[in-house]
C-alpha cells in the first residue's frame, strides 16, 4: 500500500482514506466528508498533466489529495468567490504544484492531458453549472476526462444534459446520496455561451436595464428584496452610500440613477462590494451602460476602508444562521459616521433588531413588499 501524508492547512481531525487502487491518503487535518468524497478519491488519476477544479466552493480535499500523490502534475484551482479564493488558497496553497485562480470563467487549458473534478451538490445553482460544464469543451483539449459528483436529487436536471455537453458519458459508481459520470470534452459540442442576460428594472423614481449572469444573485429577475431595500433606502444630497453584498448592482445603481434622473445631477458618493467575481464584473458593466460617475464597486470578502459612510445597506443571504447578517451589521457599526444609519432588508426582523441592538444600534422594523426593513441608528 503506497501512503500519502497529505497537509491541509485547516481545522479537523487526522483521517486516514482510500485513494486509486494501491493508495491511501493519510490527511492531517479533515473537517468533513463523505461517500462522495469517497467516491472520488477512488478515481484520482495517475498523470504528470493538469487536474483542473473549475470551481470547488472551498472544498480543499480532493484537489490537496490530487497534489499530493501527483507532485509532478500541476493542479489548477478556480474559485469564483474572493471567500473560496481565500480560504482555499490558506488550505492547500503551499503545495508546489497547485495553481489557484479566482476568476468568473475558467481559462484556456492548451496541454494534455486533463482531468476535470467538479461536485454538483443538492443546492448548486443550475444554470451556473451549466456555464461551467458547457465551457469545459471550449476551454479544455478535446478528449479531456470529466468526473462529475452530482447529488442524488439533482440527477434528473443534469445526466440527460451531461449527455448532450460530452462524448461517452456514462455512470461509473454510485453511493446512497450520489452518482459519478465519467464523459470526455469533445469541441464539437462546444455549446457554450456566457449567459449574459440583461433585465428591465422598472421601480419607485427609476428606471434601467440592468447585466447579470448565472452565480450572480438574481440572474435574469429583479429581486423582490432588494426592490424593497430600494424602496425605503432614503438618500439626502451629498451623502455616502456602502452596500455589501450588491450583487449586479440592483440597489445602489437604483438609487444613482433615481437622483441622477430626478434631481438633473449625482451627488450621493455610493461603493458597492461583493465576493463574487461574476457579480462585480457585472456591477463594473452596469456602471459604464449606466454612464454613472459617482458609482464604484469592488470584489472582497472582508472589506476593509479607512472611509466612512452615511448610510450602509445590505441584502444578505438568509442561510449561515444569520452569520453574514451578522457580518454586515458589525461592517456598519465600524464604517458609519456617529450620525449614519443602517438598512438591512430580510425575513427575520427579531433576528436583525437583537443583532443591530448587540452592536451598538437602536433598530426598528417596516413593511415594504412583503420584507423587513430594519433600520439602524447609533445608541445615544
Amino acid at each position: 500500500m503506497n501512503k500519502i501524508e497529505v497537509h491541509i492547512n485547516a481545522g479537523g481531525k487526522p483521517k486516514s482514506l482510500k485513494g486509486p487502487e494501491g493508495y491511501l491518503f493519510e490527511i492531517d487535518h479533515l473537517r468533513f466528508y463523505n461517500e462522495g468524497i469517497k467516491l472520488l478519491l477512488n478515481h484520482l488519476p495517475e498523470t504528470t498533466g493538469k487536474i483542473v477544479f473549475p470551481m470547488t466552493g472551498n472544498a480543499p480535499v480532493i484537489p490537496a489529495c490530487a497534489a499530493a500523490m501527483n507532485p509532478d502534475a500541476t493542479v489548477l484551482v478556480n474559485e469564483m468567490d474572493a471567500h473560496d479564493y481565500r480560504m482555499m488558497s490558506s488550505s492547500v496553497g503551499h503545495f508546489g504544484n497547485v495553481e489557484m485562480t479566482l476568476k468568473g470563467d475558467l481559462d484556456i487549458v492548451e496541454e494534455g492531458p486533463v482531468h476535470v473534478f467538479y461536485q454538483i451538490d443538492k443546492n448548486a445553482d443550475r444554470l451556473l453549472a451549466f456555464d461551467i460544464l458547457e465551457r469545459l469543451s471550449k476551454v479544455l483539449p478535446a478528449g479531456s476526462e470529466v468526473y462529475l459528483l452530482i447529488a442524488k436529487n439533482r440527477q434528473k436536471d443534469f445526466v440527460k444534459k451531461l449527455n448532450k455537453i460530452f462524448s461517452k458519458g456514462t455512470i461509473i459508481g454510485k453511493t446512497r446520496d450520489a452518482s459519478l459520470f465519467r464523459g470526455l470534452t469533445d469541441s464539437e459540442k462546444d455549446i457554450w455561451t456566457a449567459r449574459r442576460k440583461n433585465v428591465e428594472v422598472d421601480a419607485l423614481g427609476a428606471y434601467m436595464e440592468m447585466l447579470s449572469r448565472p452565480g450572480v444573485f438574481g440572474h435574469g429577475r429583479v429581486d423582490a428584496g432588494g426592490l424593497a431595500l430600494y424602496d425605503s433606502l432614503e438618500l439626502s444630497k451629498g451623502e455616502s452610500l456602502l452596500e455589501l453584498g450588491c450583487g449586479a448592482g440592483l440597489v445602489s445603481l437604483l438609487a444613482a440613477v433615481r437622483e441622477r434622473d430626478n434631481q438633473g445631477e449625482e451627488t450621493n458618493t455610493i461603493h458597492m462590494v461583493d465576493s463574487s467575481v461574476r457579480a462585480i464584473d457585472c456591477a463594473k458593466e452596469n456602471i459604464d451602460n449606466l454612464k454613472l460617475t459617482k458609482v464604484s464597486c469592488e470584489l472582497a470578502d472582508k472589506y476593509e476602508t479607512e472611509q466612512k459612510f452615511d448610510v450602509f445597506a445590505g441584502n444578505p443571504p438568509y442561510y449561515a444562521n444569520h452569520r453574514i447578517a451578522e457580518y454586515f451589521i458589525i461592517t456598519a457599526a465600524k464604517y458609519l459616521k456617529e450620525s449614519g444609519r443602517v438598512y438591512i432588508v430580510s425575513k427575520h426582523a427579531a433576528e436583525m433588531e437583537e443583532l443591530m441592538e448587540t452592536y451598538g444600534f437602536e433598530a426598528s422594523t417596516s413593511k415594504r413588499r412583503g420584507y423587513d426593513i430594519t433600520l439602524g441608528h447609533f445608541k445615544g
